[in-house]
C-alpha cells in the first residue's frame, strides 16, 4: 500500500514490517467500517454529518443545498463562509439534494479568509460525481495555497498550486458514480513530497498515490510549497479562480458534488470510512435485500423470491404512451411464472439508491436497466416498498417506469453487464 512505501532519507521498512503495516491499516478500515456510525448528512444539529467525525478542525461543511436568508449556500461549520452561487443548478444527490456543474457559469465562489490560507494539515471531503473525463476541472480550491482537481488524465490529486502534490494514478477517476473522495494531508510547508504526505481515500479505501510533480521547480524542491492566499478572488468549488492559469478558467468541472467538508487536520482512517459509510447497518440490510432480489430474478429461483417477497408481492409497471402511460399490474404468482420459464436470463441492477427505514418499513428508489443476457432491453427508476416481520426484510411492492429509450435515464456507471 503506496502509504508505507519507503521513502529516502526518512524511514526504511523491512518487507515484513510493510507487510503488518499494510494489514493493520485494512483491518482498522474494515473495522471501523462496520462500527462507526454511518454518513447521514451536514445538518446544523451534525456540521460534520457523522457522530463519528469530530468537529475539532472544521473551517466549512456544505450540504450544498441549503441557503442563508440572503441566497448564499450555507456553511454549517459555524465559521461564516457561505458561498457565492453562479448559475445554481440543483440536482439529486445520495444524500439530498446537490450542486450540479457544466458550466463556468455554475461555480461558488468563497469569500477569502485567514482560515482557508491552509499550510496543513488538511482534509477535504466530498460526496461527488464526474460525469466527463478527459478534463482539466477544479473541484475545490484556494489560489495560491491548495487545489484539490481532476486531471486531463482522470486523477485525483492534490496539489500546492506551485507544481508539487500528490495524484492517484491515471484512469483512476469513474465517470458517472457518486464517489465518496477524502484527501488527507498531514504535513505541512518544507515537507517532502511523497506518498506519505497525502493519502486519498476513495469510497473509504486508500487509493494508489504518489508525488505528481508538475514542472521543473516542483521536481527539483520536492517539497509542499505553497504560496499566500490571495486577497480577493481565490477560492472556489466547481471553477479555478481567476488568479490561476487563464486556459483553466474556460474549463469548467463537469459533474455534481454533494457534501463538502474542509478541516485544519488530518482523518483518521476511521473519520474516512465514517463519512464513506452512506448507509447504516439497517438502510445497508434494505439494500441488501434489493439486491438479493435481483440476484435472484438472474438465478431464475423462484424459491428464493418468495424467501424476499411478501405473499402480497405486487408490481406496478409505468409505460410511457404518447398521451398517457400504460399501468401494468401484476401478482406474485404472475412474477413467478414469469421469471421460472424465460428463455434468457433476466440482468436487473440498481445503483445510487436511496434508501429510507421507519421502523418495521422501508423504501428504495433507485435507478436500473435490465436486459436480457447481454441485451438491452430498458431502464427506468424502480421503487421497492419493504415490510420487515419478524425480524426478516421482505419486499411488499415494486412500483417502477420502463422506458426504453437509454437515453431516457441515467448511464449505468457500470457500464454493460458482464
Amino acid at each position: 500500500m503506496n502509504r508505507f512505501r519507503p521513502a529516502v532519507g526518512r524511514r526504511w521498512l523491512r518487507w515484513p514490517a510493510l507487510l503488518a503495516a499494510v494489514s493493520a491499516l485494512l483491518a482498522t478500515v474494515r473495522s471501523t467500517s462496520a462500527q462507526v456510525p454511518h454518513f447521514q448528512g451536514i445538518t446544523a444539529e451534525r456540521p460534520t454529518g457523522s457522530a463519528a467525525i469530530e468537529p475539532r478542525g472544521l473551517v466549512l461543511a456544505w450540504d450544498m443545498e441549503t441557503l442563508t436568508p440572503d441566497g448564499l449556500l450555507r456553511d454549517f461549520s459555524g465559521r461564516g463562509h457561505h458561498g457565492e452561487l453562479g448559475e445554481a443548478l440543483l440536482a439529486r444527490g445520495p444524500l439530498g439534494g446537490a450542486q450540479a456543474f457544466a458550466s463556468v457559469a455554475q461555480r461558488i465562489h468563497i469569500a477569502e479568509h485567514a482560515d482557508l490560507a491552509l499550510d496543513g494539515p488538511l482534509t477535504i471531503a466530498a460526496w461527488m460525481r464526474v460525469d466527463s473525463l478527459g478534463l482539466h476541472q477544479h473541484v475545490l480550491a484556494c489560489d495560491d495555497q491548495w487545489a484539490f482537481w481532476i486531471t486531463p488524465d482522470d486523477r485525483y490529486r492534490l496539489g500546492d498550486t506551485r507544481g508539487g502534490g500528490v495524484s492517484t494514478v491515471p484512469g483512476s477517476v469513474r465517470p458517472g458514480r457518486w464517489t465518496s473522495v477524502v484527501l488527507v494531508m498531514g504535513g505541512t510547508v518544507g515537507d517532502p513530497i511523497d506518498a506519505d504526505l497525502v493519502t486519498i481515500w476513495v469510497d473509504g479505501r486508500p487509493a494508489v498515490a504518489d508525488a505528481h510533480l508538475r514542472n521543473e521547480a516542483a521536481q527539483a524542491a520536492r517539497r509542499w510549497s505553497p504560496g499566500e492566499l490571495y486577497p480577493t478572488d481565490a477560492c472556489y468549488a466547481g471553477f479555478e479562480s481567476h488568479q490561476g492559469n487563464e486556459v483553466h478558467q474556460t474549463m469548467p468541472f463537469v459533474g455534481a458534488i454533494d457534501e463538502l467538508l474542509v478541516f485544519d487536520r488530518a482523518w483518521t482512517p476511521s473519520e474516512v470510512a465514517a463519512f464513506a459509510a452512506r448507509f447504516g447497518p439497517e438502510e445497508s440490510a434494505v439494500r441488501e435485500t434489493g439486491e438479493r432480489f435481483f440476484q435472484a430474478m438472474a438465478a431464475r429461483d423462484t424459491v428464493q423470491l418468495a424467501a424476499l417477497s411478501h405473499p402480497g408481492l405486487t408490481l406496478v409497471a409505468t409505460v410511457p404512451g404518447p398521451d398517457s402511460s400504460t399501468v401494468r399490474v401484476s401478482t406474485r404468482a404472475q412474477f413467478f411464472t414469469q421469471i421460472a420459464n424465460a428463455a434468457r436470463v433476466p440482468i436487473e441492477r440498481m445503483w445510487d439508491p436511496e434508501v429510507r427505514v421507519r421502523h418495521d418499513i422501508a423504501t428504495i428508489w433507485t435507478p436500473y436497466d435490465l436486459h436480457w443476457d447481454d441485451t438491452y432491453s430498458h431502464c427506468g427508476i424502480d421503487t421497492f416498498q419493504l415490510v420487515r416481520e419478524r425480524g426478516r426484510w421482505r419486499v411488499l411492492t415494486i412500483l417502477y417506469t420502463v422506458e426504453r429509450a437509454p437515453q431516457r435515464c441515467e448511464p449505468n456507471p457500470a457500464g454493460p453487464p458482464g
